[in-house]
């Protein structure tokens, strides 16, 4: 697409194209049913556990015997119509039906697969059967307990399923074809130099950013918060998710520790972060109960989650509406804000060391750094787990970009040079360990050290106060912070949290680190040819001793294969070197491997780590990207260059958006959502 000239004549082919595609291929079950023999004659059983009254409706009082038969039918049955309606009738409500047919090769019942029937989805109403040659019999079986209200609407055999035309489903392939013409097929978005001083790049580069923050938005309202996440399931079900707003009402009446009271027998106990033990004493011998994920010390509750989050947003947000701030939102807004910081921070590298980059490359390298980044389980999940590590990602990038773009080599932007340290040191008070990114001045104003003179020096002694004065204060408070809720000043407290385990004698096992570096960055995508295709990763293993696990989907680089390119870190380090980014490229990947390492050790292994260091991997594989394409600028395979990372970009923002559906993980779609899974699920041409 040549953004100097909407080419007028290619949307149109990508709408006609997506057009026929939606008329067609993914209303092949209406035009394939079109050529059904019509069905009359046969005979309907309904089995004695339903009780049915007017107008189809009853109730199953026998679940064993809840069914509906068809028999006598002696012809080729090539779908089923069964229009039920569970419960009162509205969504999300669902009953499973499994079915049984006989046929030419099976005189007696032989059973399919079940098969999910949703109210208000029409499609999963016409289930299509493959069977041989006639059938005499067919046999549904509702899986559904006793009790359960039911509307038997209309039955039928061979019917002809409606043709429909999704306009969701239309969007969707709208946004894929146009991603794959403007960066697979087209040429003309990597022949054009990054410049945003063009008013029509400007527009590209906005339309792009406002598409991937509309993304994040729906990923943040996808399991539907507001209906499964109330603050009533919260205080009763898991009440740590509302530690931020009880940590800022603490914070308000001037105390560190928080006003919810730990047992008594807590304080009796001798080990109280024993979990097996804290069960025997305080649950089963004195009937009390202790708080999941609260920090106990002392005998007072305490949050170990950073501070930093309560004070500059759910404080600010209490004494000025007097209600909470809602976690979800919050965590929500960062994602948008995310974006826009991405596409920052890229384009400040690009303008300063790759001063060729074309405007195609700088799309894809700030798309792929969103969404590589894993945010996605952040947003999706955005409670108080996600909240400080999304807060980081967002600072850190914008800190980032804020340091690159504060020097030309010459002169040093003094406001940028403050916002970028005081943002970074800002993140050791929302996820300490990730207080390495601190050491990122280094490498980015190498040169300023070095050969200019302008830090660590008489002359630069105003640049060296920017970046450190803002660590000096952050610092400072974080530590009389730490000092004054558990008596030291490096203690953030996270050790005494009331857990799966002792997190007190952990300590540091070197065999913790194959299984932990493997599940993290190589454990392969667990695909099945189900709906939705992947499944969680099966964590079994033989180390003998604890680590902690939670749900992880699949390793940071099976899902993200093109990062693996940050290995080649050491292969062409002579055109990082000509393009002054190999202090920074090495950096960035020396501080995922230590972050995760940690991670590993202090913490365990679960999906939300990932985005510790998962950004770090991305930001290293884009410069070197950045790097291979100034180097293969002028070359035959440029162009085949420019489109495999295109296409392995594109594989990777997609599996990023499809484990958003994984069934078991936290907050999975098929029950916080149903409506959209089974939506997206019957959107494929051919269930």
């Amino acid at each position: 697409m040549d953004v100097k000239k909407l080419d007028y004549k290619a949307l149109l082919k990508i709408l006609f194209l997506t057009v026929l595609i939606e008329v067609t291929i993914l209303n092949f079950r209406h035009w394939e049913s079109l050529l059904f023999p019509p069905m009359e004659k046969y005979d309907v059983t309904i089995g004695d556990g339903i009780k049915l009254g007017k107008k189809g409706k009853g109730i199953i009082k026998d679940a064993g015997q809840a069914y509906i038969e068809f028999k006598n039918i002696d012809q080729n049955v090539k779908n089923l119509f069964l229009d039920l309606e569970i419960g009162d009738g509205k969504l999300p409500e669902k009953i499973n039906v499994a079915i049984q047919a006989t046929d030419m090769a099976n005189k007696n019942y032989f059973s399919l697969p079940e098969r999910e029937i949703i109210n208000g989805i029409v499609n999963s109403k016409y289930i299509r059967l493959h069977l041989s040659g006639k059938s005499s019999n067919i046999k549904i079986n509702l899986l559904a307990a006793n009790e359960t209200l039911i509307q038997i609407a209309a039955l039928g055999i061979n019917v002809h399923v409606p043709f429909r035309f999704d306009f969701y489903r239309f969007i969707v392939m709208l946004i894929v074809f146009g991603f794959l013409y403007c960066f697979v097929y087209n040429k003309e978005m990597f022949l054009k130099r990054l410049d945003l001083s063009q008013r029509r790049q400007r527009l590209c580069v906005a339309f792009c950013v406002i598409v991937q923050m509309l993304c994040v938005l729906w990923i943040g309202q996808s399991m539907q918060p507001s209906k499964n996440w109330t603050t009533d399931e919260i205080r009763m079900s898991w009440p740590a998710h509302s530690q931020y707003n009880e940590l800022a009402d603490a914070l308000i009446d001037g105390k560190v520790y928080l006003k919810r009271k730990p047992p008594e027998s807590l304080s009796l106990m001798e080990n109280p972060y024993d979990m097996t033990e804290r069960n025997k004493i305080v649950v089963q011998e004195h009937q009390e109960r202790f708080d999941w994920d609260y920090a106990y010390f002392k005998g007072k509750y305490y949050s170990y989650f950073g501070v930093v989050p309560a004070l500059l947003f759910f404080i600010p947000f209490k004494l000025l509406t007097g209600s909470d701030l809602w976690t979800w939102d919050l965590v929500t807004m960062c994602g948008i804000a995310y974006c826009i910081a991405s596409f920052f921070m890229i384009y400040q590298f690009a303008k300063k060391y790759f001063q060729e980059a074309n405007l195609g490359n700088y799309i894809l390298l700030s798309s792929f750094y969103i969404w590589g980044s894993a945010i996605t389980y952040l947003v999706h999940y955005g409670n108080v787990y996600s909240c400080p590590i999304m807060i980081s990602l967002l600072f850190g990038t914008l800190g980032l970009g804020c340091y690159v773009s504060a020097s030309d080599g010459n002169i040093i932007n003094k406001f940028r040079l403050t916002m970028g340290a005081l943002l970074i040191a800002l993140i050791m008070g929302c996820r300490p360990h990730l207080a390495i990114v601190m050491l990122f001045a280094f490498p980015v104003f190498w040169h300023e050290i070095k050969e200019k003179r302008l830090f660590f020096s008489k002359k630069g002694i105003v640049n060296t106060c920017c970046v450190i004065v803002p660590f000096l204060i952050v610092g400072i408070f974080l530590m009389w912070y730490n000092y004054v809720r558990f008596e030291s000043v490096f203690d953030f407290g996270a050790n005494y949290n009331l857990t799966s385990n002792d997190m007190t004698h952990r300590g540091i096992v070197f065999e913790r680190w194959p299984l932990g570096v493997f599940i993290y960055l190589f454990y392969p995508l667990k695909v099945t040819p189900q709906f939705p295709f992947l499944q969680l990763a099966d964590l079994s293993n033989d180390y003998m001793g604890y680590t902690s696990k939670e749900l992880v989907i699949c390793g940071f680089f099976s899902m993200n294969f093109l990062a693996l390119i940050s290995f080649w870190i050491w292969k062409i380090k002579r055109i990082l070197k000509r393009k002054n980014v190999f202090a920074i490229t090495a950096f960035c990947f020396a501080s995922a491997i230590v972050i995760m390492l940690a991670d590993i050790q202090l913490s365990g292994i679960t999906q939300r780590y990932m985005s510790d260091f998962g950004w770090l991997f991305i930001l290293s594989a884009n410069l070197i990207l950045l790097s291979l394409d100034a180097e293969l600028k002028n070359t035959e395979i440029y162009l085949y260059y420019c489109k495999g990372c295109a296409f392995l970009i594109g594989i990777s923002i997609c599996l990023n958006i499809v484990n958003l559906f994984i069934v078991g993980r936290y907050g999975d779609l098929i029950n916080m959502n149903p409506r959209l899974y089974y939506t997206v699920k019957f959107w494929m041409p051919f269930y």
